[in-house]
């Protein structure tokens, strides 16, 4: 059971799920034990989430649709698209000049050129740390330097990383 300490549960009254999230405990009760269900009025598609149906009928019966000129396939989203034809047909590829590397992503390449080629690099201001991800250096003043620390209210338990 993943709940917090010191905070409001909320419990179950037909199983034992807890959450800390009324939200949380809402979806559970409508999804396990509600009656309630979604239907498609396209097809025979039945859920028992709004929110489910919704990118259902996005995903299926959309009324703006984006159709690969190589294939078949077709998409609501253009973006869904875009990645297909980049991974299905190859028609966008960005490539490494200096290793075998090969992304869809013109950002991936950006990083692994900055990470694994570049001269870049982010020096911490506190000790001799250096590294060439500017994420990795703002994670390791957070978790090194800062007096900033995060403790459970139900334990004695301390971190300096928020991500618990």
């Amino acid at each position: 059971m993943n709940v917090r300490h010191g905070s409001t549960q909320f419990k179950c009254g037909q199983c034992d799920y807890v959450t800390t999230y009324e939200l949380n405990l809402k979806r559970h009760m409508n999804v396990h034990h509600g009656s309630t269900q979604f239907k498609c009025t396209d097809c025979d598609y039945v859920t028992k989430s709004k929110k489910c149906l919704r990118e259902h009928m996005n995903g299926r019966h959309g009324s703006t649709q984006f159709k690969c000129t190589a294939c078949d396939y077709v998409t609501t989203g253009k973006p869904f698209l875009k990645r297909h034809m980049n991974v299905r047909h190859g028609s966008t590829q960005f490539k490494c000049g200096q290793c075998d590397y090969v992304t869809i992503y013109e950002l991936n390449l950006k990083r692994h050129m900055n990470v694994h080629h570049g001269s870049t690099q982010f020096k911490c201001t506190g000790c001799d740390y250096v590294t060439k991800d500017k994420r990795n250096l703002k994670r390791h003043m957070n978790v090194r330097h800062s007096s900033t620390q995060f403790k459970c209210t139900g334990c004695d338990y301390v971190t300096k990383d928020k991500i618990v």
